[in-house]
């Protein structure tokens, strides 16, 4: 193993070269940050705990990784940096025997997070606003923010009490949210998308994962899939609220307790279908191409549901 540094920026420069030979070491320190400095974190594998506080210094504490060739914690200019420092060839190096890093950092709730990692799990709470690049691990967040932006591979995603703008991104990784409300963007490869408790305005894509959202209060929502399902449950719909859902071949079921005044627009394919539990109109399909359509209510809330092969289903909850 390459020898391995610690690095403090503060007031002084700190640093301590160890044995090439020991095993994982264990942090403990401290800097002031810097009002209205960034924190960027750059852990590649392990874990990570990152906690919001009513302080205005940051403290990081734990085990870092066997392999790594320096660790640096330093404040330049309007960043404070935290970051471990791995092989340029660790990923393709054997994993046994090796000891990743675990961390726990707590820092100021009101700094902007920003977080980079590669396989490392992360566990972050309390921070007003955090970006977040992950290729494989998974992310968990609780947080009482203005801003969440997370973007992953295969990793999962999950964020719980969010409040403001809510933007994840994963290519494989399923993504819940949970107990949240705002401005949400929700996309997905192959992943499925799960919401529950949520209100606000929600845009929800996927290609082939499925999509089942609970929403307290429908305001605003898009959903598109390709082949994908696509489940909306909700208590009433908001006045004045725009709900769009379309797919190719997967089904959409929109379930709704109270739907009060409403104007639906459903439409399909020649292979698709329309199951209308909302009202007595009956479902009009075309002379020529099997298209089939619904149309009813002139209310200030609007439905537009569109597939080509799939189940429309228009549901009492």
């Amino acid at each position: 193993m390459k020898p391995f540094s610690t690095t403090v920026f503060a007031t002084t420069l700190t640093s301590l070269l160890l044995s090439p030979f020991a095993a994982a070491e264990e942090v403990n320190t401290t800097l002031s940050w810097s009002s209205n400095s960034n924190v960027v974190i750059d852990v590649p594998r392990g874990d990570i705990e990152v906690l919001g506080t009513d302080s205005t210094s940051v403290t990081v504490s734990g085990r870092i990784d066997s392999e790594a060739e320096a660790f640096i914690f330093e404040q330049q200019g309007d960043v404070l940096r935290i970051q471990v420092k791995l092989p340029r060839n660790w990923g393709n190096q054997q994993n046994n025997a090796k000891q990743f890093s675990d961390l726990k950092i707590s820092l100021p709730s009101q700094a902007q997070v920003d977080i980079d990692v590669v396989s490392t799990d992360i566990d972050i709470s309390k921070v007003n606003s955090i970006e977040i690049e992950s290729v494989s691990g998974d992310v968990r967040a609780s947080v009482s923010s203005d801003s969440v932006e997370i973007d992953a591979v295969s990793g999962d995603v999950t964020v719980r009490e969010a409040n403001g703008s809510i933007d994840i991104e994963t290519v494989s990784g399923d993504i819940n949210a949970d107990d949240s409300r705002g401005e949400f963007e929700l996309s997905s490869v192959s992943g499925d998308i799960r919401g529950k408790n949520l209100n606000g305005e929600l845009e929800l894509e996927s290609v082939s994962g499925d999509i089942e959202i609970d929403i307290l209060e429908l305001t605003a929502l898009e959903g598109r899939s390709v082949s994908g399902d696509i489940g909306i449950n909700g208590k009433t719909l908001a006045l004045k609220s725009e709900l769009e859902l379309e797919t190719v071949s997967g089904d959409v079921t929109l379930s709704i307790a109270d739907i009060g005044s409403v104007s639906v627009h459903a439409h399909t394919g020649g292979g698709g279908d329309i199951d209308n539990d909302w009202s007595e109109d009956n479902v009009q399909k075309s002379k020529y191409g099997g298209n089939k359509s619904l149309e009813f209510g002139s209310g200030a809330k609007t439905v537009t549901l569109n597939t080509v092969s799939g189940l429309l289903a228009l549901k009492r909850r």
